[in-house]
C-alpha cells in the first residue's frame, strides 16, 4: 500500500507539472495513464518481463493478459521459432555484413521488443 501511496504522490506531482508545461491534450492522455495506473495496481512492471526467461515469457501456463497478447504478436511477426533466435551473449563479429544479416536476437534487441508490446498494450486500453 505504500507503494501505491508513493507513485500516487509522483503522479500527482508529475501530472502538476505538465499541468503548466503542456497543452491540455498532454494532460489528458496523463490523466489516462494515472487512471490505469491506480486503478490497476496488479499490472507487472515491463521490466518483470523483460527479466523472465524467453522460454517462460513463451511457453508457461498463465491467466496474464499482457503474456498472451504478447505470445500472439511474437508469433504472427517473429515465429514460433523466437526463443531459438534469442542468445545472451553472441559471438562478435567485426564484418557489418554479418551484423546486418544476423539469424539471432541479442539480449538488448529481447527487451526491447517486449518494451515495445508492452507499451503497444498499456496504450491500447
Amino acid at each position: 500500500m505504500n507503494t501505491l501511496k508513493r507513485l500516487f504522490v509522483v503522479t500527482l506531482f508529475l501530472f502538476s507539472c505538465s499541468a503548466w508545461s503542456g497543452p491540455k491534450e498532454d494532460l489528458s492522455i496523463l490523466h489516462q495513464q494515472v487512471s490505469r495506473s491506480l486503478a490497476s495496481s496488479h499490472i507487472k512492471s515491463v521490466y518483470h518481463y523483460m527479466e523472465l526467461e524467453c522460454e517462460q515469457l513463451m511457453y508457461e501456463k498463465t491467466d496474464d493478459k499482457f503474456l498472451k497478447y504478447l505470445r500472439n504478436e511474437i508469433k504472427l511477426s517473429i515465429g514460433k521459432h523466437f526463443c531459438e533466435l534469442v542468445e545472451e551473449s553472441p559471438a562478435l563479429q567485426a564484418d557489418v555484413e554479418y551484423e546486418a544479416q544476423r539469424d539471432y536476437i541479442s539480449m538488448a534487441d529481447y527487451s526491447k521488443l517486449v518494451d515495445v508490446i508492452y507499451s503497444s498494450f498499456h496504450d491500447k486500453r
